[in-house]
């Protein structure tokens, strides 16, 4: 009887044994299974991370920051060319208006793929629609006036200040839809911090678990982690990056400049081993236009004309150039095995500009086509309003060219001579003019006038203003009332602020009047060396809205005695006080030398550095000759040089 008891214990201890075996496999198996779920779950939330950094930023955020952004400057690239055209009247300033007008229109259609994610916006965009109709509305009847002329050209001239209304009205909004994006990626930012903090906390859990199984498994997850972590770091990095490079672009309005920042840009934010900007025609021939890293034999290549490899990157680049905004950039193959990334960077005239990012291979591209085509994007918009300032700077150019004399009179027994000075390249064209000429009774008139502001629009007060002075002045014979009318002369804007300085001299008593509007005094240099600055004829500057008539001042020169006319650029500087300078000329007028021409251009030397000007310069220099022989200190191509 003990031995089928025995058997049977043991058949049952067997059983027990094998029982817990059994768990033990399947509690080994359950924890492997949660450990793989483990790995599987912190795989898919690493993938989210990474995935969530580059669409929440690169396809959502980035994309909708830059077209409003580029909405914004489509509308002011169509404010500028309409003023333009109201100016000049000049057909080929409406082209930036015309393209203004489209990609605007591309820019609302683009932003509605994104709108059922973002209501607010969705409500700014419906917001801002009837803003720009106005404003495009205003520019066609502004065109439209124009074309008329007459009193409609008047008309048109006359409502400029409504179209700065209504755009006002416009960039209010654009504002707001700025300011939701900015929300939408900081909204983005702390749900993927709270999910990454979510990730730690479960991992740190599994990482207990991990050590029954083995210590091997465990050093898988915190290389998960990192590598997930990582991914989403560099993609915010490159994000921020991508809005450091904007300020960058923004920052300049040279095209060169730009070009070559964007070069160096591309190296290091898309770890390329070369990049160019290329030009391609439609005769078929590649120029680089800027590159940075890149190498001797893909410059030779691209520039050769019989290479394969130059016609490819011809080939590829009007191919993308065909679909701007649209898709990503092309690739083509590179000498070398290399690999080559094309997006377009606009047009230019008759040709088309391209951004070509070198890489060793395939698998060294790392950034996103989708994140360089935004950084194409936003470089083709940098190009395109340094191309649009550059335009407007040439219109300028040509407004104040055909203002200023090209060579002074020949007066018997004056000595006269002039100059002037632009201000530096990244300055805008300025408003300062000088002129010479004779009156109906024989008296000459000297002007030296400072418009305020910069560009096409101080160019085209100060031609009008010297035109209206130059009527007054024939037949008004007192300085001070030539400024009076001239105070009550309205330009083509609402927002003049001139100052002028008006001598008239008798040259056969050297007997001079003169007044001052707000300008800076004229200086007196007798033939003894001695010097000082005049102080009658003072009156209030042009536009200020002030009827306060000056007095003429009036004083005899002698011969060798010079009078010196000039605006304020040759005496303020942003480092020093407008007295110091005045002081300074004042100590460089006594040692400078007694004939004029010498005398501007030792006034020049001293107080002009090399260095960048902020502003533009214009100087006149007039008195009695020794020698009653006529002169005129300015020869034929001195201005249009220095202009």
């Amino acid at each position: 009887m003990a031995t089928p008891r025995t058997s049977g214990g043991e058949r049952e201890g067997a059983k027990r044994q094998r029982d817990v075996v059994r768990g033990a496999r399947v509690a080994l198996v359950v924890l492997v299974l949660l450990l793989l779920a483990s790995f599987l779950g912190a795989a898919l939330v690493a993938k989210r991370i990474n995935e969530s950094a580059r669409d929440e930023y690169v396809r959502d955020a980035i994309p909708l920051a830059t077209l409003v952004q580029d909405l914004v400057i489509q509308m002011l690239n169509q404010q500028a060319s309409v003023r333009g055209y109201v100016i000049t009247r000049r057909p080929d300033t409406l082209k930036a208006y015309d393209v203004g007008r489209r990609v605007a229109a591309r820019d609302l259609r683009e932003m509605q793929r994104y709108l059922p994610n973002h209501p607010i916006l969705a409500e700014l965009v419906v917001e801002v629609r009837p803003k720009i109709a106005a404003l495009e509305a205003f520019y066609t009847a502004q065109v439209s006036l124009v074309g008329q002329g007459g009193e409609a050209l008047a008309l048109a001239r006359a409502r400029t200040l409504r179209g700065e209304v209504l755009f006002d009205d416009f960039r209010g909004v654009a504002e707001k839809m700025l300011v939701d994006t900015d929300v939408f990626v900081a909204n983005a930012q702390e749900a993927q911090d709270a999910d990454y903090r979510r990730l730690v906390g479960y991992l740190a859990g599994l990482a207990a678990l991990a050590l029954l199984i083995g210590g091997a498994l465990a050093v898988v997850v915190p290389r998960r982690l990192s590598s997930a972590y990582e991914s989403e770091r560099a993609a915010r990095a490159r994000v921020d990056r991508l809005r450091a490079v904007q300020l960058e672009l923004t920052g300049s309005l040279e095209e060169d400049e730009i070009r070559a920042l964007i070069t160096r840009q591309a190296v290091e934010l898309f770890g390329a081993v070369g990049a160019a900007v290329v030009e391609v025609g439609g005769t078929g021939g590649v120029a680089v236009l800027a590159g940075s890293s890149l190498s001797d034999r893909v410059r030779e290549r691209l520039e050769q004309e019989d290479d394969s490899f130059g016609r490819q990157v011809h080939a590829a680049a009007t191919r993308v150039d065909e679909r701007p905004f649209r898709g990503e950039p092309g690739q083509i193959a590179g000498p070398d095995g290399q690999t080559v990334v094309l997006t377009p960077l606009g047009r230019s005239e008759d040709s088309t500009e391209s951004l070509l990012l070198v890489y060793r291979d395939t698998d060294s591209l790392r950034a996103e086509l989708g994140t360089i085509a935004v950084f194409g994007r936003q470089a083709a918009q940098a190009l395109e309003n340094a191309r649009l300032y550059g335009r407007e700077q040439r219109i300028a150019e040509t407004l104040q060219r055909s203002a200023l004399p090209r060579s002074l009179p020949p007066v018997e027994g004056l000595r006269i001579a002039a100059r002037y000075l632009p201000g530096s390249t990244e300055a805008d064209i300025g408003g300062d003019w000088f002129d010479v000429f004779t009156r109906a009774d024989g008296q000459i008139c000297a002007v030296v006038g400072d418009v305020g502001g910069k560009g096409v629009e101080a160019a085209s007060q100060m031609g009008q203003l010297r035109s209206a002075l130059r009527a007054f002045a024939l037949d008004t014979p007192s300085p001070a009332d030539v400024l009076g009318s001239l105070g009550r002369f309205r330009t083509d804007s609402d927002e003049l602020f001139a100052t002028v300085a008006v001598v008239v001299i008798d040259p056969t008593s050297n007997r001079v009047r003169y007044a001052l509007a707000g300008h800076p005094p004229p200086l007196l240099v007798r033939s003894d060396g001695t010097a000082a600055f005049l102080e009658e004829g003072r009156g209030v500057p042009l536009g200020v809205g002030l009827d306060l008539r000056a007095e003429d001042g009036e004083l005899t020169l002698a011969e060798g005695d010079l009078l010196l006319l000039y605006t304020d650029g040759l005496v303020e500087k942003r480092t020093q006080q407008l007295g110091e300078g005045l002081d300074r000329l004042l100590a460089v007028a006594r040692a400078a030398p007694a004939d004029p021409d010498a005398f501007v251009d030792h006034l020049l030397g001293a107080m002009v550095p090399e260095e960048r000007r902020p502003d533009d310069i214009a100087v006149l220099a007039l008195g009695p000759t020794p020698h009653a022989a006529p002169t005129g200190g300015l020869k034929g191509d001195q201005v249009a040089a220095l202009v």
